[in-house]
């Protein structure tokens, strides 16, 4: 424990993980010595207070879209709205929207190419008509806008480059601010990546209000969202 807490002051997702270093190795002592003690799984959480993710309303989604294109510069307008719609539609990551490269994005057989993912492994996506049919019009408006980009990427900046974290933050943040969209007292504040979290809720939800089997469906879900098991899902 004195060696997972140091150094003072660390955060506790810092504290957690060396504290799993110790639990994974006491569990491979533990074969050979019964008197080993394996730290509890409880022992020091990862943060003391885990905020629930904000999930957006049925009408919060169209209200960003519209929102996005009221920004002034019209290639920044035009790949604000179709990164927020392409999020929200299938559900990818941030990181994976932000890496898509022209060759990734397969509008004629409705294809998403998802590379190198946050498990270090690469993955299909089927997208609907209508989501693509969105992609194709920002595709062709892009081009316009920026016909020789610094980059190879499928979504990009005023400056035709690659998006990065910080300007896809700045931009959604002033999205939220024109649609009125806010968080309740006390609770998280509303993220990008929460389009992610929308999507598996509203999912499910449908699901479970349709009548079908959600244990028999949630790996399907849990394998297009590129999760390592349905536990992560969940």
């Amino acid at each position: 424990m004195e060696w997972a807490t140091a150094p003072a002051g660390a955060e506790a997702s810092w504290r957690a993980a060396r504290l799993t270093v110790i639990r994974e190795f006491a569990r491979f002592q533990a074969a050979f010595d019964a008197h080993t003690e394996v730290p509890p799984t409880g022992l020091l959480p990862r943060t003391a207070d885990r905020c629930e993710p904000h999930v957006y309303s049925p009408a919060g989604i169209p209200a960003m879209l519209r929102a996005a294109r009221r920004f002034k510069n019209p290639l920044r307008a035009a790949t604000v709205e179709a990164f927020i719609g392409l999020m929200a539609a299938p559900g990818i990551r941030t990181g994976e929207t932000m890496g898509l490269d022209r060759g990734d994005v397969d509008l004629a057989n409705l294809i998403l190419l998802i590379r190198g993912t946050k498990f270090g492994k690469s993955r299909l996506v089927p997208l609907h008509s209508s989501t693509a049919e969105h992609l194709a019009a920002y595709q062709a408006r892009r081009d316009q806008l920026c016909p020789r980009p610094s980059t190879a990427a499928f979504f990009v900046s005023c400056a035709g480059t690659r998006l990065n974290h910080t300007s896809a933050s700045t931009a959604f943040a002033r999205v939220l601010k024109t649609a009125a969209i806010t968080a309740p007292a006390g609770t998280a504040k509303p993220r990008l990546y929460d389009l992610r979290h929308t999507f598996a809720v509203t999912t499910m939800a449908n699901w479970y209000a349709s009548g079908a089997n959600v244990a028999h469906l949630l790996p399907a879900l849990s394998t297009y969202l590129g999760h390592i098991s349905p536990a992560t899902t969940y």
